[in-house]
């Protein structure tokens, strides 16, 4: 099993927690609510949505940081993160996206927050490695 910086993967799940509040509230939120066509009711109770998602947070940053290793460079992590976050997830989320019907600008919002995430992601293993 490689090496994993444990501290980095506990700093990156609280950020990319963070960074979420920010994207879909004050950032994004009217864009986003606009695109989704108005108010979204989750389909599950606030508490375990953030409960999940922390979890969910905590394992991709788990996993990124197997994948980096334990002592990456600034320019190595940040290329990594973008490398994750906007060609792996964010392709493959605006695929979807476009073959759903889905706006242009909600997949700008959608995909721009994993490409987001993982940059912070990769500053973090970097500054913390």
């Amino acid at each position: 099993m490689p090496a994993i910086n444990w501290l980095a993967v506990v700093a990156s799940t609280v950020a990319g927690f963070i960074l979420g509040g920010l994207w879909y509230g004050p950032l994004f939120s009217k864009i986003w609510v606009r695109e989704m066509g108005g108010a979204v009711k989750p389909r599950i109770a606030r508490p375990l949505l953030f409960a999940i998602t922390i979890a969910m947070t905590f394992i991709a940053a788990s996993a990124f940081g197997a994948f980096l290793g334990p002592h990456p460079g600034l320019a190595l992590a940040i290329g990594a993160g973008a490398s994750t976050g906007i060609v792996w997830v964010g392709f493959s989320m605006a695929t979807t996206y476009m073959f759903a019907g889905r706006s242009f600008a909600l997949a700008a919002v959608d995909c721009g927050f994993p490409a987001a995430q993982f940059i912070l992601f990769g500053v973090i293993f970097a500054l913390i490695g």
